[in-house]
């Protein structure tokens, strides 16, 4: 049975390829000949995957990532959602760039990553399954607010790598479940980078 039969809904998450500021650019211009290799293989493993529809952030990186896996896919077109644009979610008092963030920004992260939550973490399975393709931070964020509250839990978890998959997926009964989290396991390890 795979994953799309046994869960209502499944919220796939990707961060983007390598990038061109990666790769040691000054600017994100989309992705280097890396992020292009990694985001290949990536459209070969989300080939077994039943998806609905593709949502980028609005960033260069995010969206060539998303064009490339929707050609891919035969997915006609991707959707792009300025509100999982990478950012720095609230930190805990004790972290060490606690005091290099302003509150303002972590206010305005906090805000555009609530309502991203709001608009894609619902088990309803009419919605169908769903592929967002963002940022490391973002994905440590809606990850962690699947399951704990606090705001600042999403520090907790492990960093992401480019072209990894994490999938959160809802029961029949409406309960979350996390299905993988960083899943690299179909990148060649010349491939991997974080």
């Amino acid at each position: 049975m795979t994953y799309e039969n046994r869960y209502g809904r499944i919220v796939n998450l990707v961060r983007h390829g390598h990038s061109t500021a990666q790769a040691g650019g000054s600017a994100d211009k989309g992705l280097s000949e890396t992020g292009l290799r990694q985001t290949r293989n990536l459209g070969d493993i989300l080939s077994g995957f039943a998806l609905g529809r593709i949502v980028t952030s609005a960033m260069p990186r995010a969206v060539e990532t998303g064009e490339i896996l929707a050609g891919g896919l035969g997915i006609p077109s991707i959707e792009k959602d300025p509100d999982l644009n990478e950012c720095i979610p609230p930190l805990p008092p004790d972290h060490p760039m606690f005091s290099r963030v302003s509150r303002e920004m972590m206010e305005k992260s906090l805000e555009a990553l609530e309502r991203a939550y709001g608009r894609y973490f619902s088990p309803e399975p009419e919605r169908g399954h769903v592929l967002l393709v963002t940022h490391g931070n973002v994905i440590r964020y809606l990850v962690a607010r699947s399951f704990v509250k606090a705001p600042t839990e999403w520090i907790r978890f492990d960093l992401i790598q480019n072209a990894s998959i994490s999938r959160v997926a809802f029961d029949k009964a409406g309960q979350i479940r996390l299905v993988t989290y960083n899943d690299t396991r179909g990148l060649p390890g010349d491939l991997l980078t974080v």
